[in-house]
């Protein structure tokens, strides 16, 4: 901070701070008097009440001694102001009631305006102990972790098991369409009796579409797999003639034929972390099962089993084909059967 120290002129009286004027007796000369230092000018937000002193006395100055002590006073009252702008953090520091600064005001201030952001901090970021506990020593809850993750390993388009895949609450249009492609593989690799041919009568057989489901069932699969909301115009898309979706009312058209494929693999869980919030980051190796197996043809309890005996089951060698990882949420459908979100792929 800056301030202004040239003192007076010799033929001029001397101005106190507080702008009462003082007369030097004519038998002395003229003191020379320091006036107070200010503190440079700060922005609205940034200014603090200083300590008030008291209002000097009309009394003429009494020679030397009287204008040093002016000055000394004036001088640490100047002193006081520049070390409370410097050090009440602009606006913190108050006078107390004898006119001092309280620097325990300005401790509590500062632990008051702190503490509230670390407690909600640290709260946000605490998970709750998950209620639904999954262990890859119970085979059923290796079945239902195993089935789950299947349906990612088995499809081949759309959000797969090789895919990197982060949920948001709003997905973008290439994210949505990825979930309706995978949908589309699923539940014509696994016979879903929700699907059904389009009639060679329909208007959209004409325009190359094949197979339709209804939009609701559609957009409630994607919310118990992916925990997202989508509303029907998020649904269609084109990918080429051969490969595109359209709503019609309260249907569903798609164009790909999926009929008849080969499952894309089959998976074995390597681990299971439970991260809280029933959260659980799973590991898996992928096998190839043998030619001509289609994902509805692998039982699901085999998923439950150990390595050898699944592998067995679905002629699949011993080596596996990739590995990835999940994350998934684990949740109760309205059967009572412990079901997942997917929350992310590697």
């Amino acid at each position: 901070m800056t301030g202004d120290s040239s003192g007076a002129s010799s033929g001029a009286p001397a101005v106190s701070p507080d702008g009462v004027t003082s007369v030097a007796p004519p038998s002395e000369a003229p003191t020379r008097v320091i006036e107070a230092l200010h503190p440079v000018a700060q922005r609205p937000e940034d200014t603090c009440p200083q300590p008030v002193a008291g209002r000097s006395s009309s009394v003429p100055r009494r020679g030397r001694g009287a204008a040093v002590a002016l000055a000394v006073g004036v001088g640490a009252l100047a002193g006081v102001g520049i070390a409370a702008a410097l050090t009440s953090g602009f606006g913190l520091l108050k006078a107390g009631g004898d006119g001092q600064v309280s620097a325990t005001t300005v401790a509590q201030r500062a632990e008051a305006e702190q503490a509230p952001s670390e407690v909600d901090v640290d709260a946000e970021q605490e998970p709750a102990p998950s209620t639904i506990e999954l262990s890859l020593e119970n085979a059923a809850d290796r079945e239902a972790i195993g089935t789950f993750v299947s349906n990612f390993t088995e499809v081949g388009q759309g959000i797969t098991a090789q895919s990197h895949y982060e949920r948001t609450d709003s997905p973008d249009q290439q994210t949505v369409t990825d979930m309706v492609l995978y949908l589309e593989y699923h539940m014509m690799g696994n016979a879903n009796d929700h699907v059904s041919a389009v009639d060679a009568d329909d208007p959209l057989a004409a325009e190359g579409y094949a197979y339709r489901v209804d939009a609701t069932y559609l957009i409630d699969r994607i919310a118990r797999q992916f925990d997202v909301t989508v509303s029907a115009d998020q649904l269609p898309y084109t990918i080429s003639d051969g490969n595109k979706g359209a709503v019609e009312g309260n249907w569903f058209y798609f164009a790909t034929s999926v009929e008849g494929w080969q499952s894309m693999g089959v998976p074995y869980t390597t681990s299971l972390t439970d991260i809280g919030d029933n959260r659980y980051e799973v590991a898996f190796d992928v096998y190839r099962p043998a030619d001509g197996v289609k994902p509805v043809d692998v039982l699901l309890r085999v998923y439950g089993w150990p390595l050898a005996d699944m592998l067995d089951a679905v002629g699949a060698s011993d080596t596996p084909i990739y590995s990835a990882t999940a994350t998934i949420e684990a949740y109760l459908n309205d059967d009572g059967d412990v079901t997942f979100h997917l929350l992310r792929m590697n």
